[in-house]
């Protein structure tokens, strides 16, 4: 082999590796776009409870939370892997009566609900990953067949 054809080929690998380090994959959570009925369907469906991740526009402590916790890649599994992942703003559409339903009194909350609408668990306010992840990994659903 020549040293034009090894000159190339490395030049190759070279290119190879940037445009590999250079595109970072960017996992999301992958949110229910349908009602929250057609989401205890697909609970009962599934085998998986509800989350619901409720915010307004306006809350600072809901984009930090986002900002900080919601985009690491180990809660977006838990999100994707263990529920049907929901994303309400309670001052738009629904979220004013789901609000009142639910109780909710401060932003951010996550409510994680079983298929008939039953609240399993309210985790209320800003959470860091660490205790936004032991406290889904902790969550015990009582959707057992």
């Amino acid at each position: 082999m020549s040293y034009k054809h090894l000159y190339l080929l490395l030049i190759l690998f070279l290119v190879s590796v940037q445009l590999t380090h250079s595109q970072p994959t960017h996992v999301k959570v992958i949110y229910h776009t349908g009602t929250l009925e057609e989401a205890y369907i697909e609970s009962e469906k599934i085998n998986k409870p509800i989350l619901i991740y409720a915010y307004t526009s306006h809350c600072g402590y809901c984009r930090k939370m986002e900002q900080e916790t919601l985009c690491k890649g180990g809660i977006i599994d838990i999100f994707n892997r263990d529920f049907i992942p929901m994303k309400m703003d309670m001052e738009k559409g629904n979220g004013p009566q789901l609000a009142k339903k639910f109780g909710f009194r401060g932003y951010p909350t996550i409510l994680i609900l079983d298929a008939n609408g039953t609240i399993i668990t309210k985790i209320v306010g800003f959470k860091s990953y660490e205790e936004l992840k032991e406290l889904l990994l902790d969550v015990n659903t009582p959707l057992e067949e």
